[in-house]
């Protein structure tokens, strides 16, 4: 079977529209999401972020795979009961199951994670970093999105969806030649 164009676009607004009817997690202050998280602490210090931002292992900052950049959240360590507030300027972490935040080395500390280098955490939502912008201007701030990416509003919540990224356009071709 040949497989056109006409059927990447219908597959590509199927996919979307699927995508809109499921609900995210921590689109919304209250939110909850339980799992384990990990820290990370010298080997980024100073580096930049997905945000843009410098990596600081002093702040109470955190890595989260699809909050806002600028979101606070409580994280509590299951076992000792410990929060903190941090606020996402990080992509990650990405590939182990179950595993949905990364913790700044002071904010690890701060719940006692550091020693042991992970641990089942509680992970509450308690603002998003638009929620003012959206309340003055109705508007989603502080986002950087690169040509290949499409974004969504819909009330609070947005969709950032990348079909694909190619430094060279004769290997979007490739792409598809190889799927016929």
């Amino acid at each position: 079977m040949r497989i056109t164009k006409l059927h990447y676009v219908f597959s590509f607004i199927f996919i979307l529209i699927l995508s809109l009817q499921q609900s995210g997690f921590a689109q919304q202050k209250g939110s909850i999401q339980k799992g384990s998280a990990t820290w990370y602490g010298s080997k980024y210090h100073g580096r930049k972020t997905s945000s843009g931002e410098v990596y600081n292992k002093s702040r109470m900052t955190a890595a989260h795979p699809t909050l806002p950049f600028g979101t606070k959240v409580k994280v509590t360590n299951s076992v000792t009961k410990q929060s903190v507030i941090v606020r996402i300027n990080d992509r990650g972490p990405f590939g182990k199951k179950g595993h949905i935040i990364d913790l700044s080395e002071a904010a690890a500390r701060k719940i006692e994670l550091q020693r042991a280098g992970y641990g089942k955490v509680i992970v509450q939502v308690l603002n998003s970093s638009n929620s003012e912008a959206e309340e003055n201007q109705n508007s989603v701030t502080n986002l950087t999105l690169s040509p290949d990416s499409m974004l969504l509003t819909t009330n609070q919540h947005y969709f950032i969806m990348q079909a694909g990224s190619f430094t060279n356009l004769s290997n979007a071709g490739l792409q598809s030649k190889s799927i016929n």
